[in-house]
């Protein structure tokens, strides 16, 4: 399509990730990191790591620079990511679904993404959120510019019926605000 530079699978979750200092409640994106690395403002804000170190299996993570230093880590440290939504019951009551990732990568989009937004492989989130990747996968659009965001809504609208949400969706408030 015209202004899609590419496109890549992401599932995303709410969670809450604890470190040495604390708690704090992000958005997990669970990524490719291919397409990422090759389109994403994050990859081409890296501090330290890059997003290519989330493969399968690793369990790592990759945060904002802010979000490591409110929570007292670096990288090589250990955190724990913690989903509600994949809760299981026991005879001791609920318990959520948990898992230690280490920390491999730092970026700094001097935003509120850096405080709010942690990225790990996406099939390491779909066995945290215990469900098929295929289920919860959706697929990420990269634009030339994100304004253009209404013209290829309306392009993919013309050829199939799915669902979509743009960013402007989901941040417009915040942008007007801005």
């Amino acid at each position: 399509l015209p202004h899609v530079l590419g496109a890549g699978r992401q599932i995303e979750a709410e969670g809450l990730i604890q470190g040495q200092r604390g708690l704090q409640g992000v958005m997990l994106q669970g990524i490719s990191s291919a397409p990422m690395q090759q389109y994403s403002a994050i990859a081409r804000n890296m501090l330290i790591g890059s997003l290519t170190d989330l493969q399968d299996k690793q369990y790592r993570v990759v945060m904002g620079v802010s979000l490591a230093r409110e929570l007292g880590v670096q990288t090589g440290d250990e955190v724990r990511i913690i989903v509600a939504g994949a809760t299981v019951y026991s005879p001791l009551g609920p318990i959520p679904s948990q898992r230690k990732f280490r920390v491999s990568g730092l970026f700094d989009l001097s935003s509120e993404l850096d405080n709010k937004v942690v990225l790990l492989n996406i099939d390491d989130t779909a066995r945290l959120l215990r469900q098929p990747t295929e289920k919860l996968a959706q697929t990420r659009l990269f634009l030339d510019d994100a304004f253009h965001y209404s013209t290829v809504i309306k392009q993919i609208k013309a050829v199939a019926d799915v669902p979509i949400q743009s960013w402007r969706a989901r941040e417009g408030a915040l942008f007007d605000a801005v």
